[in-house]
Order: C-alpha cells, then sequence, then structure tokens
C-alpha cells in the first residue's frame, strides 16, 4: 500500500448504555420488593498493520485528524496527523438504576443492586515483518508514524430502597457494583521496520471514571417503632487495566520515538 498523503487503519467502539429496574412490593403481613440491573460488556478490538505487509505513508499536503483516546466532556479528541496511523479507541458510557420499594403491615423488606461487568481488549499493532516507509523519497516533513490504543470508561449509577411498615421490621439495601477487566495493548513488533522523518508515537490509554451522581443508599421506616434498618453500599469498583505500550526491539528510524502510557 502506497499513499502520498496519509494512510490510516482506524478502529472504533462506542457504548452508550442504559438501564434500569424498579420493583415494588405491598403486602398486608409481608410487602418484598427486589431489583437489579445489570449490564455485561465484552469487547475485542484490534486495528492493526498485518504480518510481512508493506506500507508507505508519504504524508505529503493537509493534515488529517485522528483519535487520541481521551475525551473532552463526552467529545473524543483528535490531534493533526501526517503520515501513517493505527488507531482502536473504545469509549463507553454507562448508566444504571435500579430501586426496590415495600410496603406491609407486618414485614417490609427491599433491595437493589446495580452491577457493571465490562470485559474489553484492545489492539493497535505493526505486527511482525511489516515495513512501514521503506521507500520513503519524497516524504513530507512531518511524516510521522502513530500507533495508539485506548479504552475510557464513563460510570453513572444509582441504587436504592425504600420500606416502611405499621408493623415489627422494615428493612432493605441498595448496592452499587462494578468490575472493569481492561487489557489495552500499542505495539511494534520486534521484527517490525518502520521509517518517519518527524514522530513515531507508542500510545496506550486506560481511564475508569465513575460519575459523582453515583449513589446507593437504602430508606426503612417503621411507623409504630419496632424495628428499621437500612443499608447502602456505593461505588464498590473493581478496576484491572493492563496497558502496554511496547517497540520491543523493532528497526525504527526517526527523527523523535515517543512511547506514552496512562492508567
Amino acid at each position: 500500500v502506497t499513499a502520498k498523503g496519509n494512510g490510516f487503519v482506524q478502529g472504533v467502539n462506542k457504548l452508550a448504555g442504559a438501564a434500569v429496574a424498579g420493583q415494588l412490593g405491598i403486602g398486608g403481613y409481608a410487602g418484598i420488593g427486589v431489583s437489579d440491573a445489570t449490564l455485561v460488556h465484552i469487547t475485542d478490538l484490534n486495528a492493526f498493520v498485518g504480518n510481512n505487509a508493506t506500507v508507505v505513508a508519504l504524508g505529503q499536503g493537509a493534515a488529517s485528524n485522528i483519535y487520541t483516546g481521551t475525551r473532552t466532556v463526552l467529545t473524543p479528541d483528535t490531534i493533526p496527523v501526517h503520515g501513517l496511523a493505527v488507531t482502536a479507541t473504545a469509549y463507553d458510557d454507562l448508566v444504571a438504576v435500579a430501586v426496590g420499594a415495600a410496603f406491609s403491615g407486618g414485614v417490609a423488606v427491599a433491595g437493589s443492586s446495580v452491577v457493571n461487568l465490562l470485559l474489553e481488549r484492545t489492539d493497535a499493532t505493526i505486527e511482525s515483518g511489516a515495513k512501514i516507509n521503506q521507500a520513503n523519497g519524497g516524504a513530507g516533513a512531518g511524516q510521522s508514524v502513530y500507533i495508539i490504543a485506548s479504552n475510557e470508561t464513563t460510570m453513572g449509577d444509582v441504587a436504592g430502597a425504600v420500606t416502611a411498615t405499621s408493623g415489627q421490621v422494615a428493612g432493605g439495601g441498595g448496592a452499587d457494583i462494578g468490575v472493569s477487566l481492561k487489557d489495552t495493548e500499542a505495539a511494534i513488533d520486534d521484527s517490525a521496520m518502520v521509517n518517519a522523518l518527524g514522530d513515531v508515537v507508542v500510545l496506550a490509554v486506560v481511564l475508569v471514571e465513575r460519575l459523582p451522581a453515583q449513589a446507593a443508599g437504602c430508606v426503612g421506616v417503621d411507623l409504630e417503632h419496632h424495628f428499621a434498618v437500612g443499608v447502602g453500599v456505593d461505588d464498590v469498583l473493581v478496576a484491572v487495566g493492563q496497558r502496554l505500550h511496547r517497540l520491543g526491539r523493532p528497526t525504527v528510524e526517526a527523527g523523535r520515538v515517543v512511547e506514552i502510557g496512562r492508567h
């Protein structure tokens, strides 16, 4: 593949998800309400220049914008690039609401939970034996090679429960749990050959953000003053984000070589 201008291999995955669950239980002796909002997201996103491929992107003429893997508010950031870019960028925006309510003359019990489970792999690579810009006559002065892999998640959840009784017991609970397992890699294989008059940039980004509006709680009301309890578990987040920005031992000739990893 030969281009006098710019060449791009770009993979983008965008998820915007919302889940709402509710339950109401009413009983003369016992009222029970349970709700759950669970989201499971599994992805495998790859952008690559394949084994033994030959690619020339001279970077002449106007620059083209590529995703950097970060965002301002919810708008993906871009930068102008001359030359070749291999990018894999994933963005998740998740909102979930779960509410349970129970009312009874005897026993009132309610519970709710929000669970987000993310299993995500994001790779941007120049693979073994690939030759990038080896016939580089006429290359533009700003010719660069960018390899970017990024995965960003924003979560905003609410879990709650309300119980009321005129009898003996009012109790309930709310839980908000997030599990994020991300494997993100930007790499140039050891046997690849990469040439650029400007920069060669290898960038990996992993970001997991919980919005400040996160909430989990419960209200228990016993109108006869016997026993009432409410339990809230808020903002339980398990996040494992492996990010690699790997050059290994390829042959790289460039004005500057930049490796960046953000986690």
